[in-house]
């Protein structure tokens, strides 16, 4: 009996998580000046049958409900023998499927709603749960069911899911149809990338879903986010967007287990944090001798064109990943209301194409530019980091430069491999992104002087150190196996 007790505990826990968001998100879509009540054309594109099922399911779970709080013999002789780790289990998963639930919701914000209609300013969401599945609250609601099904272990939730599964399965169709109508074959593309209720992970896919915003571009996020809350005399760099760049279930996460990775790989937050300040003071410099132009390669979820105000006034050129760009945009207009008008995206895939493509989005070859390269090399393979520095030293005005950070080849290999690289490495199937190309210690002068480029100066990461962990920040340590190096483009050949 006791154990009976506890279990109804725990599902009351589950129902009362999901009526709590519930309400939550539906008075923030009410504030919102948005409707919950279905209109005439909702209704008509679920159809009445549907409709009608819709609701006779809902009341139909109200009054088993009350019958399970009544708890009748009956209902008692319909119970299911199912071992206690079973049911803990399923208590678990009812967890992380509300976790799904409530991160789907907040993603969606106001634009999400109970009935097939569309916001009047409705547009089509492809990052978080929706990089990898293109129905993540059916997928959560599923997961919720079955767990609440293991909790109970009772057959008459069992015959309830069954029919709340049945009037999920039949709405689906109508609500793609509805997405077509909308978004055409932009939807359409994008059903093909992602799975429907579960990822899809074929080979090709797990290179790096096109549709997945990267998983290093949201954690460097997090890393200046995290500096950038710190008070204003104890941070290294400040990046006020960083924060909504990423979601705040992905903010939370890594919050909760900062300690632990800074553990396994000290100092790796605070090189991050050096490199954004030091690529900040850069680019000030390059600004204040003239720079007309800048293009941030990889550019992930940098907010420098959003975030420097003089850069406002120049042509900012954004190369990424077509699939990091595309979570980039959503992103940005979310944040600014709108795309700003000095900034281009150019979707290129480093490992794959060259960026000649910049030559016909409006990129001037003759003017001084700066190139800023934060946190990708080491991702791409020695063909891509050669081709884009050929370009960048064949196609650019006097005066240009570039600054990147690398990672030393000695830390790549079996015997030096320190934490952040092996975990990269082991978790490179399910991020996409492995640590593959690094340049020796104290041989980078002579790599970029080879390729044409002059004024070479390298930063490790005892100058960081040296230069922005004084005062409070003096214990703090910098990763060891990752420096900076700055040069400029060197005279072209007659």
């Amino acid at each position: 009996m006791a154990t009976d007790t506890l279990f109804r505990t725990l599902f009351w826990i589950l129902l009362g998580g999901v009526l709590v968001m519930r309400v939550y998100f539906a008075i923030q879509v009410r504030r919102a000046g948005e409707r919950l009540l279905p209109d005439k054309q909702a209704v008509k594109r679920e159809g009445h049958g549907a409709f009608a099922f819709r609701v006779v399911a809902f009341l139909l779970l109200v009054a088993w409900l009350v019958l399970y709080g009544l708890n009748p013999s009956w209902m008692q002789a319909l119970a299911i023998p199912l071992p206690a780790w079973l049911r803990w289990a399923g208590f678990a998963l009812g967890l992380a499927s509300l976790g799904l639930w409530i991160w789907t919701q907040a993603l969606l914000g106001k634009e999400w709603s109970p009935q097939l209609q569309l916001r009047g300013e409705h547009h089509l969401v492809t990052s978080g749960p929706y990089a990898w599945v293109h129905h993540p609250l059916y997928t959560a609601m599923f997961g919720w069911g079955v767990g609440v099904v293991l909790v109970t272990a009772n057959w008459v939730f069992v015959i309830l899911a069954v029919v709340v599964l049945a009037g999920m399965m039949a709405r689906v169709p109508r609500e793609e149809q509805m997405m077509i109508e909308e978004f055409g074959e932009e939807y359409k593309s994008y059903t093909q990338r992602t799975g429907r209720f579960f990822p899809k992970w074929s080979r090709e896919d797990t290179a790096m879903n096109k549709s997945q915003s990267s998983i290093t571009a949201r954690g460097a996020a997090f890393a200046r986010a995290l500096e950038s809350s710190l008070p204003a005399g104890e941070r290294v760099c400040c990046d006020p967007l960083a924060r909504q760049m990423i979601s705040t279930p992905f903010y939370l996460f890594c919050k909760l287990f900062a300690g632990y990775g800074e553990a396994r790989a000290p100092g790796l937050l605070g090189f991050i944090a050096a490199r954004t300040r030091f690529m900040d003071d850069y680019l000030q410099g390059c600004l204040a001798g003239g720079l007309d132009q800048l293009v941030i390669l990889g550019a992930g979820l940098d907010s420098r064109a959003y975030r420097v105000e003089q850069l406002k006034e120049r042509q900012v050129f954004e190369v990424d990943h077509p699939a990091t760009q595309q979570g980039k945009i959503e992103k940005v207009k979310k944040i600014l209301g709108d795309l700003p008008r000095h900034v281009v995206y150019a979707p290129i895939d480093f490992n794959q194409k060259t960026l000649h493509k910049l030559l016909d989005l409006g990129y001037d070859e003759q003017r001084q530019t700066l190139f800023i390269w934060e946190g990708v090399t080491y991702y791409l393979a020695a063909e891509a980091v050669d081709n884009t520095l050929a370009f960048v030293s064949a196609h650019s005005g006097q005066g240009s430069s570039i600054i990147f950070d690398y990672v030393y080849a000695s830390a790549l290999t079996a015997a030096h491999k320190r934490g952040e690289v092996a975990r990269m490495q082991r978790y490179r199937r399910f991020t996409g992104e492995g640590l593959v190309f690094g340049i020796e210690e104290g041989k980078v002068e002579e790599f970029l002087s080879r390729r044409g480029y002059t004024h070479i100066t390298n930063t490790a990461s005892q100058d960081l150190k040296q230069a922005y962990f004084t005062g409070v920040h003096q214990n703090r340590p910098v990763a060891s196996i990752y420096a900076i190096v700055h040069a400029r483009v060197g005279p072209k050949s007659a």
